[in-house]
């Protein structure tokens, strides 16, 4: 019996070297495999973000959340006021991830205040698309960043941290320099990812529900008791969507509810701007940028989120 168990153990430790040996073949050789998702310097420019965040001491104000977040607030508009912002944005970021980012950057970054980026889907989904953006694009792989990988139970996940710690510990991305412009998307230094493009409005005749996942709730609510307890005042902030998407999710005012219970909340999802401003149904191009931030900077300045911070 103890051979036979001998056996299973060995073959399985070998079965796990094979394993984690095609992974590094698949992503090595760009082989087409879907639960692979090692993508550093892909959309977002996170790699970019997540480098210079090491080194933006002392800022004036934190911008946190999904795209929503890194297209949505231009660091420049608010310099021009004389407020030094850095964006932490990123793609399809979940509360899970925007907990992970802020506790690890908040030392370094020390915001006076914080803006956090309300866009209510991101509640709803299981946040594998950030964490594989976070893998491949993270400057090293701390402890938190691997139990959140384990934690999705998603075996893109799995095999993406597989591939990330070959990397890492090769060093094989230490050279690694991200391009500027993107597929029509410009970096913009300290978080800011700017456009210019446009796609036409698309009727939304499909209707859906915003479903709120228990645990990305819970994770939103650590964070706003993390920024309590830290002393740290922050705003929810929802930027501009179509109203073509608005109207096609039917428990809107539900969430609205939910949201205001956690802070102030300025909801601009239907913030009056022509359909030309928009990149696609759910973010602003620059035209848009520029309006939606006068207006949002004006509005911070005179409900008292500015003073101290506003010399313009």
């Amino acid at each position: 019996m103890k051979r036979f168990f001998r056996s299973i153990i060995f073959f399985c430790l070998f079965a796990s070297v094979i394993y984690c040996i095609l992974i590094i073949i698949f992503g090595d050789w760009s082989l087409p495999y879907k639960n692979l998702g090692y993508r550093i310097g892909s959309h977002g420019h996170l790699f970019s973000r997540l480098k210079e965040a090491e080194k933006a001491e002392n800022v004036d104000l934190l911008i946190i959340g999904s795209s929503h977040a890194y297209r949505g607030y231009d660091v420049r508009l608010f310099t021009q006021k004389g407020i030094k912002a850095f964006n932490l944005g990123s793609s399809a970021q979940s509360p899970i991830q925007t907990q992970y980012l802020f506790n690890k950057y908040v030392k370094i970054l020390r915001p006076k205040l914080v803006i956090l980026d309300i866009y209510p889907k991101v509640l709803c989904i299981d946040g594998v698309e950030s964490t594989l953006d976070l893998l491949s694009n993270a400057r090293e792989l701390d402890r938190e960043l691997i139990k959140m990988a384990l934690k999705t139970m998603d075996i893109s996940a799995y095999n993406t941290l597989i591939y990330t710690m070959y990397r890492k510990y090769l060093g094989l991305d230490h050279e690694f320099q991200e391009q500027v412009i993107r597929r029509g998307d410009k970096y913009i230094s300290r978080g800011y990812v700017e456009t210019y493009d446009y796609s036409p409005k698309v009727d939304s005749t499909t209707k859906s529900f915003y479903t709120v996942l228990p645990d990305q709730l819970e994770a939103f609510e650590q964070l706003i008791s993390t920024f309590k307890d830290k002393n740290i005042p922050y705003i929810l902030v929802q930027t501009p969507i179509r109203e073509t998407l608005y109207s096609s999710v039917l428990n809107q005012d539900k969430i609205d509810k939910l949201i205001n219970r956690y802070g102030t909340y300025l909801n601009y999802a239907q913030f009056p701007i022509d359909d030309n401003y928009f990149l696609d149904d759910s973010h602003l191009n620059q035209k848009g940028v520029d309006i939606f931030n006068d207006h949002l900077i004006r509005t911070l300045k005179n409900k008292g989120f500015l003073d101290g911070l506003y010399s313009k």
